[in-house]
């Protein structure tokens, strides 16, 4: 499912890649998605600020839940469906009840737009994340037994706050398969793993952690004693059974830096290779995919894979007259294409292409550039020929003269440019020395 700025959302087959249908319901963009177990509803949140609940199957909507106040920024389901829950700009988190249609609690605590949140496979953490410096981590209701430091209807309660690497703001927050391993993506260059540690494991830090602290109150009172101080003796914690706080189940294992701005992030959903925690995948805006392993140490770099595909915007299309060739132009390149087969056959660094031509034979292009120059660039070995200052501004257009019967004859080319001027050229071969 993908839902757009209109606030449609489209359903697709993964196999065809055919749009299956089209749902209309919120009145701004769609800002949220997510399928519950079953795959068979769909909630969404919009910048409508209202969530929507619908029926995949049956292609129609189901209930509407109105309670946030600005937009809903994402959204999870709990108990095998039957709960959602929801995360706003307005910094409130909301726990709905779907059989009754109404909200079970409301959880504050962030001091700013929560931007993201996911949990666990076994339901067992809730992990939400703001502009906040740290990342709030709630425990989720396991029964209606679970003790009586629950409220009735409560479904989260706060665990701890675990202190975040970076300034930015929190973009996406995703656990792993089984929950092991948590990524924390932030709007810029970085991303913070997290290890869960077991029961066991959690366990055996916070002894260590109450034994530096015994440590460290012991030699403070063993220099006030010296000094002729006193101090009080701090509340006594056994240290067979001691209480297990947030950052003794949440290790901070590695913050990954990219040369680029992260864009999204995705844990593998399939099986880790040997010794491996699980895969994690990486997309840049740089149009770069990298993919990482994640061991119970550290984060490595598997690969990178390189997309074809131009680093900005698009500005121009041109077929050959054999159509067996695609030039297109961007910010600082001109690419080459078998159309056939969606090949990128090479490039050829440029200057802000804005518009382009094939010149008759095939064997040259003609760019007109956002600086108003143009540039010839020899199609089969992928150099840049030529650069002529040909305008004063943009190079806005280039037509090939036709002849009189409509087809194009190897006379010359016109451009039009931003500066006002239209001008006409006439092909001459120039034979260039080799000094």
């Amino acid at each position: 499912a993908s839902g757009h700025a209109d606030g449609s959302i489209r359903l697709w087959d993964t196999e065809s890649g055919a749009c299956e249908a089209t749902l209309h319901g919120h009145r701004s963009a769609a800002s949220a998605l997510r399928f519950a177990p079953s795959g068979a509803v769909l909630a969404s949140g919009s910048k409508d600020c209202d969530v929507i609940l619908w029926d995949v199957v049956a292609q129609a909507g189901l209930f509407r839940l109105r309670g946030h106040r600005d937009q809903v920024t994402d959204l999870l389901f709990l108990d095998s469906g039957k709960k959602l829950v929801t995360c706003s700009k307005d910094k409130f988190i909301r726990v709905w009840d779907l059989d009754t249609q109404h909200c079970l609690q409301i959880v504050g605590g962030h001091h700013s737009e929560i931007w993201s949140m996911d949990v666990d496979p076994s339901e067992k953490f809730l992990v939400s994340g703001s502009a906040d410096p740290e990342l709030r981590v709630f425990r989720i209701r396991q029964s209606a037994e679970e003790g009586e430091d629950w409220n009735k209807w409560d479904a989260l309660k706060l665990f701890g706050e675990i202190p975040r690497q970076s300034k930015e703001r929190i973009q996406t927050i995703r656990f792993n398969k089984d929950g092991s391993l948590v990524a924390c993506q932030v709007a810029g260059k970085t991303a913070d793993i997290y290890r869960i540690l077991d029961e066991t494991e959690a366990t055996r830090k916070a002894k260590r952690r109450l034994h530096r602290k015994k440590e460290k109150a012991s030699a403070k009172a063993a220099a006030a004693e010296g000094n002729g101080s006193v101090i009080d003796p701090s509340p006594a914690q056994d240290s067979q059974n001691p209480t297990v706080v947030v950052t003794d189940v949440f290790k901070l294992l590695q913050v990954l830096r990219t040369s680029k701005k992260i864009c999204s992030v995705a844990f593998s959903p399939s099986n880790p290779p040997k010794g491996c925690l699980a895969t994690l995948s990486l997309s840049l805006n740089n149009n770069v995919l990298e993919t990482y392993s994640v061991d119970n140490e550290k984060v490595s770099k598997m690969y990178s894979v390189e997309i074809h595909g131009h680093r900005s915007d698009i500005r121009s299309l041109a077929l050959n007259s054999e159509d067996n060739l695609l030039m297109s132009t961007s910010h600082n390149a001109v690419k080459i294409w078998n159309p056939s087969t969606g090949d990128c056959l090479r490039t050829v660094d440029s200057g802000y292409g804005l518009c382009s031509a094939f010149v008759p034979g095939n064997r040259y292009g003609l760019i007109g550039t956002k600086t108003g120059t143009l540039e010839i660039i020899d199609i089969n070995s992928g150099n840049s020929i030529d650069v002529i200052e040909a305008h004063a501004g943009s190079i806005r257009s280039i037509v090939l003269i036709p002849d009189e019967d409509g087809t194009v004859n190897a006379r010359g080319f016109v451009t039009g440019s931003a500066d006002h001027d239209v001008k006409f050229w006439e092909y001459q071969l120039v034979q260039k020395s080799d000094s």
